[in-house]
């Protein structure tokens, strides 16, 4: 077993640990998370930890009938089961993070709407 000497968690592989130490102990971190006061070094890392932490307060809603989903991966299957679009089009679209998941921002923010 490899260890996190940042953190403690263990890994079987050294890549995992590599892996591990390029998203969660970066040197640099210079992207901010839209929710919190977390920073992250790669789009992929942001994506994750949005995709984990923050996805409740994500918008979810589906750009042609507007229905929300509580998870990115509902939607994705929604618009492709029910509007027929293929989810590399739809992830496109949108913008994609580094682990294909959507980036997203949070509710208002930089919306026409904001007071």
């Amino acid at each position: 077993m490899k260890e996190c000497p940042e953190c403690g968690r263990e890994f079987g592989t050294r890549q995992g640990l590599n892996s591990h130490m390029g998203h969660a102990h970066p040197r640099e971190k210079t992207i901010d998370c839209p929710y919190c006061e977390e920073s992250f070094a790669s789009e992929g890392a942001l994506s994750s930890h949005l995709q984990h932490a923050h996805e409740d307060e994500m918008d979810n809603e589906c750009p042609y009938c507007e229905r929300n989903f509580r998870r990115v991966r509902g939607l994705r299957l929604h618009v492709a089961r029910i509007h027929g679009e293929k989810l590399e089009e739809f992830d496109r679209k949108r913008g994609v993070g580094g682990i294909g998941l959507p980036i997203q921002t949070a509710k208002g923010v930089g919306s026409e709407n904001e007071d």
